[in-house]
């Protein structure tokens, strides 16, 4: 269509479209642009938004109609052809935010009249509206939009499976069928999929989406380290006149499990003018980072939050009131870290809580006076395997300087020697009274001639049950045995239990644990 001759105005007046150096001729499903004369002389807003492949034209008075359009009553837009039949007319919405257009619907629809209904027609979403594009509120002819995406479980952990789900609208006039799609993590956050971040691609025939029509999609099984996961979902259609809308962005927590850090040292009776404390360490084989990490005391509503800081394998951190620790304790108290608000500690007892990022909590100890840690001495953990909620985990640091922040513990996993051996049989065994499998031996192996050793039984939430021994003295080998009841008895409950052996040599100069898992059963 050749423009020239053509008019455009408000009207009362109405001025001719002209050639602002591109020619007036507008090819099939091209855009044309028609700006004001003072534009082309005094402004560049546009510049950098008009694609290059729109028609740029301008008319040949001065202002737009009578004397340009209104910003705060309704007027009339019109367009001419060469012999002045009015070919469109549009009556202007005032109210729009600054720098935002009226913006036609479906260009496609006719009236009876020349007229836009005014229900065709709305503000602009974008600022600067959309000058040689698709508008932003247009109905488009093909139009594949993701709607949503969610993971199922939606708060996975690690080692959890999960699977992406995706939501595909369409959302345009015409029916299409999507020519592929793909799950990515989007590991340098440009929410665009590079070849290197796709997860699972899919070409397989897909169907056929009728117009306001869905398609659900799943991807395969994932799993994926703790942490931040930037995952996405992108739907190809090369027809689609909105590709903006074909992919959407979840991000995802995946959290950790209870006990992958544990609460290792607290000092919560420090010397007067010295700071509170808490130690953690990495029970998980991988690097943890502790952004976003959250601890608290018994009021879980506010918890601190911890910044930062790489806990490795094996590795210890210590959260302080402040950084004075480090003057203290150096040169173990030198990485310390300070949160946004750390929890005042109660000498009378109180609680140290650890959430991850996702909001889970993954260690709780509930401390009391009498299992130590009083008088500027820490309260340190006997073994990173023991429940975090049962007393006799914890006691007093042996430590010379009154702790021990940063590096492992006196009683800690350090002294532990892989030569003591505990095995139960039978196992599983079954106390009802039958004459049959009622009770298990507990056989162990030390390598000291002569132990002083304590045997525990635990249930699966770290209460303890039964204590078979506590500084017995034994030889080298031996065995005990257990019934099913704990020190009341009763018989337990039907379930597993843990059997938990700890041992000195006479001199108390080695320490040594071992442990067996053994399951109560009902015949």
């Amino acid at each position: 269509v050749d423009l020239k001759g053509w008019t455009v105005g408000d009207g009362a007046d109405a001025d001719g479209i002209v050639d602002a150096g591109e020619g007036t001729i507008l090819e099939p499903e091209q855009y044309g642009i028609i700006l004001d004369p003072d534009y082309l002389e005094r402004s560049q807003t546009y510049d950098c938004i008009i694609p290059d492949e729109a028609r740029v034209m301008t008319i040949g008075g001065s202002t737009f109609g009578s004397g340009g359009w209104s910003n705060t009553v309704p007027e009339i837009v019109q367009i001419c052809d060469g012999s002045g039949l009015v070919v469109a007319a549009y009556r202007t919405s005032p109210g729009n935010r600054p720098g935002h257009s009226d913006e036609k619907i479906d260009w496609e629809y006719v009236s009876g009249d020349v007229s836009d209904e005014v229900w065709n027609w709305g503000e602009s979403r974008r600022l600067h509206g959309t000058p040689g594009f698709v508008n932003s509120i247009a109905r488009c002819r093909w139009d594949l939009k993701v709607t949503a995406l969610s993971a199922d479980p939606p708060f996975p952990r690690r080692d959890d499976t999960f699977s992406l789900y995706a939501m595909i609208v369409n959302t345009g006039k015409r029916a299409v069928t999507p020519e592929g799609m793909h799950f990515y993590e989007d590991f340098n956050t440009d929410s665009i999929s590079d070849p290197g971040e796709i997860i699972e691609d899919r070409f397989s025939p897909l169907p056929a989406i009728q117009s306001g029509d869905s398609l659900e999609v799943r991807s395969s099984p994932l799993r994926f380290d703790p942490g931040s996961h930037s995952l996405g979902m992108v739907v190809k259609c090369s027809e689609d006149e909105r590709p903006a809308d074909n992919g959407r962005i979840l991000m995802l927590e995946v959290g950790y499990l209870p006990g992958d850090v544990i609460v290792n040292e607290i000092m919560y009776a420090p010397l007067e003018g010295h700071p509170e404390w808490v130690e953690l360490f990495n029970r998980w084989g991988g690097f943890i980072d502790l952004e976003r990490w959250r601890m608290t005391d018994t009021d879980t509503t506010h918890p601190g939050l911890i910044r930062g800081g790489v806990l490795p394998a094996g590795g210890f951190t210590v959260v302080a009131e402040d950084a004075s620790v480090a003057a203290i304790f150096p040169p173990w108290g030198s990485g310390a870290t300070v949160p946004a608000e750390f929890p005042r500690l109660n000498n009378g007892g109180d609680s140290v809580v650890l959430f991850d990022p996702a909001g889970n909590c993954i260690d709780r100890v509930h401390y009391l006076p009498e299992w130590g840690g009083t008088g500027g001495v820490s309260l340190e953990r006997r073994d990173p395997d023991l429940p975090s909620s049962d007393g006799s985990s914890w006691t007093s640091s042996l430590s010379v300087e009154g702790g021990s922040p940063g590096r492992a513990n006196g009683w800690s996993m350090s002294a532990l020697s892989t030569e003591s051996i505990l095995r139960a049989h039978p196992n599983p065994f079954s106390p009802d009274g039958d004459g049959f499998e009622d009770r298990t031996r507990l056989i162990f192996s030390l390598p000291a001639s002569a132990s002083d050793i304590t045997v525990r039984i635990f249930d699966v939430h770290g209460r303890t049950v039964r204590t078979l021994a506590a500084g017995m003295v034994c030889n080298s080998c031996g065995e005990l045995v257990w019934d099913g009841t704990d020190d009341a008895g009763r018989i337990g409950r039907v379930g597993p239990y843990i059997v938990f052996l700890e041992s000195f040599d006479r001199e108390k100069s080695a320490r040594r644990t071992s442990a067996v898992v053994v399951v109560l059963a009902r015949r």
